[in-house]
């Protein structure tokens, strides 16, 4: 059985997008006698708990795992069982030979320790009582270390400091037994990075990498040799671009997926090339395969860097499902997006007040999550929107809040496919969405099941909802058209042929 590695930087819970594509991808390819699994770099100690609300969820399938090079070598170097004492030695408020500080404990969960007068270290639990971490200090109050802990009671992570700048010059990683299995070394003055150290455990053996890069890609190295058929990685995070390009080529096939637009502002042909896509872009001859979402995409690439005959165009799927068993309410409007500079969501906002002026009754919800949420929930009040506008935080069920509204909305300042729009699509409702780069073109027939309006025309983007609001049938009928389109192209069961047949090719190289 081939297996198919996913590789990006890191996965959560609520991330969509381009994390929500992979989820799908990989639950897609098991289904079809694959192995799949997620591939991640970042450090963090609760991987479990993230693959097992994924799993309860839906959105992670049980065959589908996640894998992380902390928690590889975590694993691999575990010999024992969690030694707890240390751990509930210094969970304990009070120690014999410190004198304490502990009246903000209560609030903020945090107590002082002194010896003779001089200040040695803080401690800091989490809202459920666990011990989240210790800080240490010198003579001069200047930090040393910090020692992390798991909730399973042991010390994971030790993190040391430059007492004359506070800033971080190593990090040491812990199995659950106690076992040092990697260290960073830093500059502190720089910030960069200078040395990782692996241990082996069972051999004694140290191995030494110039950063993380060179680390990753070792083990990209590893887990593809590991597997009794060459594998295919496909690089869905463009900063691990590089480290997937730094693997051995015959040990694997190497796909890179392109999930945003490549383009600076104004996100147009000509702008400046985004940093962290100029690795593989500005390589694309020497590429396996170069997947985008859109046509257009392709041809600005290809117009920018060459036409080399591997760049493929596979648009994000999703499975097929019933429309929702939910009446259509004739006044909500609706978005389903991050909270983000990139969505424009104020352009909505905005445009909301010539809506209300023709149709007072008019609701837009905004679905989501990110930074922008207390900016936009001052605009809301500033505009005198209260009544009309609301930020809704993260839907728990996208398909009845979309198959409940009239109509979707999509006012991005870029993208690289809209997601949003072809899921608004199969739950029966149309889109309107500004025209930028990527992906909405691609997907509306302007007028048929849905609206393209030119960027930032918040006039006209208001008077199409209006003629929807007030066209309640026609915005059913537009949405109707959507789900056939759907259907027929961007289904999981019609964009794994494509899939497919890029693996087809790759194998006859």
């Amino acid at each position: 059985m081939k297996t198919v590695f996913m590789v990006v930087y890191t996965i959560d819970v609520n991330k969509g997008g381009m994390t929500t594509a992979m989820l799908n991808r990989s639950k897609m390819l098991v289904h079809n006698g694959y192995k799949s699994d997620l591939v991640t770099f970042d450090y963090n100690p609760y991987y479990e708990n993230i693959t097992s609300e994924l799993r309860r969820i839906g959105k992670l399938d049980p065959d589908v795992n996640i894998l992380n090079v902390n928690d590889y070598y975590r694993d691999l170097n575990t010999q024992g069982n969690v030694d707890p004492s240390y751990y509930e030695d210094e969970a304990k408020t009070e120690q014999e030979g410190y004198f304490i500080q502990d009246s903000e404990y209560d609030t903020k969960q945090y107590i002082r320790y002194f010896k003779q007068g001089s200040y040695v270290k803080y401690k800091k639990w989490t809202e459920d009582g666990y011990l989240s971490h210790i800080d240490f200090f010198n003579e001069n109050r200047q930090r040393i270390k910090r020692e992390e802990f798991h909730k399973n009671k042991y010390k994971h992570r030790e993190i040391g400091f430059d007492p004359s700048n506070n800033k971080m010059n190593y990090e040491k990683y812990y199995t659950p037994d106690g076992f040092c299995y990697l260290i960073r070394w830093y500059n502190s003055e720089t910030e960069k990075q200078q040395q990782v150290f692996l241990f082996n455990r069972n051999s004694n053996k140290v191995l030494m990498f110039k950063n993380n890069a060179e680390f990753h890609t070792y083990w990209l190295n590893k887990i593809a040799a590991a597997e009794n058929e060459k594998p295919i990685f496909i690089c869905d995070g463009p900063g691990s671009s590089g480290k997937v390009r730094g693997m051995k080529k015959e040990l694997a096939h190497r796909i890179y997926m392109v999930h945003i637009n490549h383009f600076e502002t104004p996100y147009t042909y000509g702008s400046k090339v985004k940093q962290d896509h100029i690795d593989f872009l500005s390589n694309i001859d020497k590429l396996d395969a170069l997947v985008v979402l859109t046509n257009d995409q392709k041809k600005d690439i290809e117009k920018q860097f060459g036409e080399h005959g591997n760049i493929f165009i596979i648009p994000n799927s999703m499975p097929y499902t019933d429309l929702p068993d939910i009446k259509k309410d004739n006044r909500k409007v609706s978005m389903f997006v991050r909270y983000h500079k990139q969505k424009a969501i104020d352009e909505a906002i905005k445009a909301f007040v010539r809506v209300i002026k023709k149709v007072p009754d008019a609701r837009l919800e905004i679905f989501g999550h990110g930074a922008e949420k207390s900016r936009l929930e001052q605009l809301i009040i500033e505009l005198n929107l209260q009544q009309n506008v609301f930020i809704k935080g993260y839907a728990k069920n996208v398909r009845e809040e979309m198959g409940s509204s009239l109509i979707t909305l999509l006012t991005s300042n870029y993208e690289a496919f809209g997601l949003s729009i072809t899921e608004s699509f199969m739950n029966g409702t149309p889109a309107i969405s500004y025209d930028c780069n990527y992906g909405p073109r691609d997907v509306i027939s302007d007028g048929v099941d849905g609206y393209i309006v030119p960027q930032k025309d918040q006039k006209t983007l208001a008077n199409q909802i209006i003629k929807l609001l007030n066209n309640p049938d026609l915005a059913k009928e537009m949405g109707l058209k959507g789900r056939e389109k759907v259907l027929a192209e961007y289904t999981n069961e019609v964009v794994l042929n494509k899939w497919l047949q890029l693996f087809n090719v790759l194998e006859k190289k």
